[in-house]
């Protein structure tokens, strides 16, 4: 993954969590162009190499409230 969004333009962090239904990534960029790109790179990754069965991802957005 690293490889995948690290270049996307105002690309800040990643991080993947797993839980016990399945998991979630977290992508923080500068902005939502950079967000929207990692997304679309993502998805496209999921498409050519993870089977069919998976759910498509939910994808949530937000602005940063609380950081430290």
């Amino acid at each position: 993954m690293k490889d995948l969004i690290g270049g996307v333009p105002g690309f800040a962090s990643y991080a993947a969590f797993r839980s016990g239904e399945g998991g979630m990534t977290v992508t923080v960029c500068q902005d939502k162009a950079g967000t929207d790109e990692s997304s679309r790179r993502a998805a496209e990754w999921v498409k050519d190499n993870i089977s069919t069965d998976v759910s498509p991802p939910a994808i949530t957005e937000g602005d940063t409230v609380l950081a430290f």
